[in-house]
């Protein structure tokens, strides 16, 4: 462009980025229009599987819409099936009085393990703990040792068998 005034060639600098800006969303426009069709199609097929099988479902005498539908997650990179459970149990194994969930977590976060992996996010860890620690409860390993109580923090103390030294170590 030739040499024009400053205010000119400053809208022409802008021109040129708003049209630099409108083709780099176009193109992400036709890319995300070609996912969701790609994901109406899945979507669609999904679907047809779901009604084939509430048919079935039905044959049986049963409802179909008492069956809930799962959210598939997938695992965490790098991680082992049940490192963290066993994690879990170990710290509350070896200490014979009763831990809070986040002294829990202290320890759980201090542990050089690659092969569990905690939420970065403190609320997440939280939330991941005490499902794994509910899970104990219900299997006899834990018991709240506070009482229980919402809002409250919980303690929780291992009741199930402790490791030998063997075993421990």
């Amino acid at each position: 462009m030739a040499n024009h005034h400053p205010k000119v060639a400053k809208l022409a600098k802008d021109l040129a980025y708003r049209k630099g800006e409108v083709h780099a969303l176009t193109t992400r426009e036709y890319t995300l229009l070609a996912e969701l069709e790609e994901i109406r199609v899945r979507k669609q097929a999904a679907e047809q599987v779901v009604a084939e099988l509430s048919d079935k479902i039905r044959a049986f005498e049963l409802d179909a819409d008492d069956v809930r539908g799962i959210r598939a997650t997938p695992r965490q990179e790098g991680a082992r099936h049940g490192a963290f459970r066993k994690a879990l149990t170990h710290a509350l194994q070896m200490t014979r009085e009763s831990l809070r969930t986040s002294e829990i977590l202290a320890q759980l976060q201090s542990v050089e393990d690659a092969e569990f992996c905690l939420p970065d996010n403190h609320n997440d860890a939280m939330h991941k703990i005490a499902r794994d620690l509910s899970v104990l409860r219900d299997r006899g390993w834990v018991v709240r040792a506070d009482g229980g109580g919402g809002g409250v923090e919980a303690s929780w103390l291992w009741v199930g068998e402790r490791p030998t030294v063997q075993e421990s170590s």
